[in-house]
C-alpha cells in the first residue's frame, strides 16, 4: 500500500518551474543594475587613467600590466564565469568605494582594475 499521493512528482516539478520563473524575473529586473554598474566602472577607470599620475605605495602590489579588455568586459566576465548575482558585484564596488574614503590615494585604473575588483567581489561573495 503506497500512501504517497500520485501527483507528488508533478507538484515538485511545478514548484521547480515556478522557482525558475521567479529567478528569471529577478535576473531580468537586475539587468538595469548591471548596465549601470558597467557604465559607472567604465567611467571611473577612464577618468582615473586620464588623471592618475602617481602610484600609491600602499596599492603598488595591485598594479600590473594594463588590462587588455574594457572594464565592462572584465566585470561581465566575472559575473558570467562565477555565476554570482549582480548584487555581489555591486557590494564589491561599494567595498572599493569605502576603501577610497579611507585611503584617498586609491585610484581604480586599467593597471589595477583586475586585482582590486576581483578581490572586492570575492570578499563580497564570501559575506553575502
Amino acid at each position: 500500500d503506497d500512501s504517497r499521493p500520485s501527483n507528488t512528482c508533478s507538484a515538485g516539478s511545478q514548484r521547480g518551474f515556478n522557482l525558475a520563473r521567479i529567478m528569471k524575473a529577478d535576473a531580468d529586473a537586475q539587468a538595469s543594475l548591471v548596465e549601470s554598474l558597467f557604465e559607472t566602472l567604465e567611467n571611473a577607470v577612464e577618468r582615473c587613467d586620464r588623471e592618475s599620475t602617481q602610484i600609491s605605495p600602499i596599492f603598488a602590489p595591485f598594479e600590473g600590466p594594463r588590462i587588455s579588455v574594457t572594464p565592462t568586459a572584465y566585470l561581465r566576465h566575472i559575473l558570467d564565469s562565477s555565476r554570482i548575482s549582480p548584487c555581489v558585484a555591486l557590494v564589491g564596488l561599494m567595498y572599493l568605494e569605502r576603501l577610497k574614503e579611507r585611503e584617498q590615494s586609491l585610484t581604480l585604473t586599467s593597471y589595477n582594475l583586475q586585482r582590486l575588483v576581483l578581490v572586492a567581489v570575492m570578499i563580497a561573495a564570501k559575506f553575502l
